[in-house]
């Protein structure tokens, strides 16, 4: 349901009054997170011709009006879900947390933004090709501080992609097969952080010889000794 002038300003003030709900805006102390770019942002900033963009960890009420579609009811709840232009945003505690997307198969953007994937998803770090529900493959992708769960309706070539966006893993989805690619995600970055290659010292050649200083027999304080041919003289 796509929402009237109306209803966009219930919108806005139901997104108010979730962030002073906050529990970080209540305590009034807590240093704010930092704010991250949620991907294709900037594309659909380029796609609208203007600068109207929202990053995860970044207070509700700056989501911008005009961007505002709908308010999903999840789990019975309204006003913690809102649906933009292409991206929903979830803000139980008055801050954007979570972004989820879809790519669909003949939508003018999708061959462009699924190009995107490495460059704003960050690479592949956990793969599961064959999940046992059925779907297609679903992998987790690292950026920086973002983590993405990029899942395919079906298998194929070109399949429809959910992109579900979080900066902290207690954002992440709970079924198993996510929790464990992120896992398997974290002993790589672990391995990779205490295996790092040691700096090898240079192998030192072969010790030098040391010269041999030739000095005059008389100069030597051992007695010098006769040659085989002076003793058959003699």
């Amino acid at each position: 349901m796509f929402l009237g002038p109306f209803f966009k300003h219930a919108a806005i003030a139901s997104l108010a009054v979730a962030a002073l709900a906050s529990p970080a805006l209540a305590q009034g102390k807590r240093t704010p997170p930092a704010l991250l770019a949620i991907p294709f942002e900037s594309d659909r900033a380029a796609q609208r011709g203007d600068r109207a963009q929202i990053s995860l960890n970044e207070d509700a009420t700056r989501i911008p009006g005009h961007r505002i579609k709908s308010l999903p009811i999840v789990d019975g709840k309204m006003g913690e879900h809102v649906l933009l232009d292409g991206v929903e945003l979830y803000f139980p505690f008055g801050r954007v947390i979570s972004a989820s997307t879809e790519l669909v198969p003949g939508d003018a953007h999708y061959v462009r933004r699924v190009k995107m994937f490495d460059a704003v998803l960050g690479p592949t770090c956990a793969e599961e090709p064959k999940p046992a529900s059925g779907a297609g493959p679903v992998e987790v992708r690292l950026n920086g501080e973002l983590i993405s769960v990029v899942s395919a309706a079906a298998p194929g070539e070109s399949p429809t992609f959910k992109v579900v966006t979080v900066a902290e893993r207690r954002w992440l989805d709970s079924d198993p097969v996510v929790q464990r690619l992120y896992a398997s995600c974290l002993g790589r970055r672990t391995t990779v952080a205490t295996t790092a290659p040691a700096v090898m010292a240079p192998i030192p050649d072969a010790e030098p010889k040391k010269a041999v200083v030739k000095t005059p027999a008389s100069a030597s304080s051992s007695p010098a000794k006769k040659s085989p041919a002076k003793s058959e003289q003699q």
